[in-house]
């Protein structure tokens, strides 16, 4: 499962409800604001990442999510703890009604 911000077709109207958005954080430019750097002051440094870390993928960057990620999310979403997966990438063969056809989420 590839996730790509740039070219999903319900940018900025579906970043709201996004399990991305609620994974990772708003893309760039969301809502025509740009992030906010909030200076912080200086921390020791860690040899390893923690799970409080954020990470933000850059503009251009794709998403990809293993099945195990996959199967951890979708499970998040049936229980209401994050929103279902809606993204539609704008290079996918659509059917005659614009549906891909293909499963998310």
């Amino acid at each position: 499962m590839l996730i790509d911000c740039d070219t999903c077709t319900v940018r900025g109207a579906g970043c709201a409800d996004c399990v991305v958005t609620v994974l990772l954080g708003a893309p760039p430019g969301w809502q025509g604001v740009d992030p906010v750097v909030v200076q912080l002051s200086e921390r020791p440094r860690t040899p390893a990442r923690t799970a409080e870390d954020a990470v933000v993928p850059p503009p251009g960057v794709v998403v990809e999510f293993d099945d195990v990620e996959r199967r951890a999310v979708r499970a998040l979403a049936e229980y209401g703890l994050v929103p279902p997966l809606r993204h539609r990438g704008g290079t996918e063969a659509g059917g005659a009604d614009g549906s891909s056809g293909s499963r998310t989420g």
